[in-house]
């Protein structure tokens, strides 16, 4: 897939804000000493993936980078105004907080940024989780009410708890927006991350998979029918996670 330029995503403030609320949601952190403006950083081991967002942030002002020991991409931006702004709004008490204007905010492009930052595809099941884990349950809530009413997709709050105990939440999107949600930021793919997205191959399982459960099939009921279907009409294709793994590696066609 051809890189999507910085020039070709931001064209209007609505749509760089958008993409720095994703990015604030996601792996960014904006910090403000005692004295002055206030400045927008983050660390990425991807390094394609970080300089592609450094591109986005060099719309406001100056960015630098640097590679530490351990191979991480830390890019952050000059000092600004705009960034204090947002510290102000994002911030309280000097930890990241969300609000229901966040989400209002927040555009497609902005929604792929925070799915690429802390978004996970589970295969073989293909479950999209996106670790929202410093986030309490009700800002959990507003996320979840937010990005529902601006795109029509739902994503279930669940929890686990952490090595010292502490319960914390994250995201699951719900299996019927699967598809939709990766229309709706499939544009913005970069092939670096494509390990994140659908393969041409699991969105027609998908397809198939949610035409059975409009046809009246419950959830499991589906997926089992369509294994058994693949298995017959493909012998040499089948639904696990080292096959999976292979397609999307290599884009295998199912026959």
């Amino acid at each position: 897939m051809e890189r999507v330029t910085t020039m070709e995503l931001i064209d209007s403030a609505a749509e760089l804000q958008g993409a720095f609320c994703g990015m604030i949601l996601g792996d960014g952190n904006i910090d403000k000493p005692p004295q002055g403006n206030g400045r927008l950083r983050f660390g990425q081991a991807n390094h394609e993936y970080a300089l592609w967002k450094k591109g986005i942030l060099e719309v406001v002002t100056k960015t630098s980078s640097r590679v530490d020991s351990q191979g991480i991409l830390h890019v952050q931006t000059a000092r600004h105004p705009y960034f204090t702004k947002m510290r102000n709004h994002f911030y309280y008490s000097g930890r990241k907080t969300v609000e229901p204007y966040d989400m209002k905010i927040l555009t497609p492009l902005g929604l792929a940024i925070w799915y690429m930052d802390d978004g996970d595809l589970q295969r073989p099941k293909l479950d999209v989780h996106i670790s929202t884990m410093n986030f309490t349950y009700a800002e959990h809530l507003v996320m979840q009410k937010g990005v529902f009413e601006k795109f029509n997709i739902h994503f279930n709050i669940h929890s686990r708890r952490s090595r010292t105990g502490l319960k914390m939440f994250y995201f699951r999107l719900k299996s019927k927006d699967r598809l939709a949600f990766f229309q709706l930021i499939n544009p913005f793919k970069l092939d670096c991350m494509g390990y994140k997205f659908l393969t041409t191959e699991e969105e027609i399982i998908c397809k198939a998979r949610q035409k059975l459960i409009d046809e009246g099939y419950s959830s499991q009921a589906a997926g089992n029918h369509l294994s058994k279907e693949l298995n017959k009409e493909f012998p040499r294709y089948s639904l696990n996670s080292q096959e999976i793994e292979r397609g999307v590696r290599n884009e295998l066609p199912l026959s």
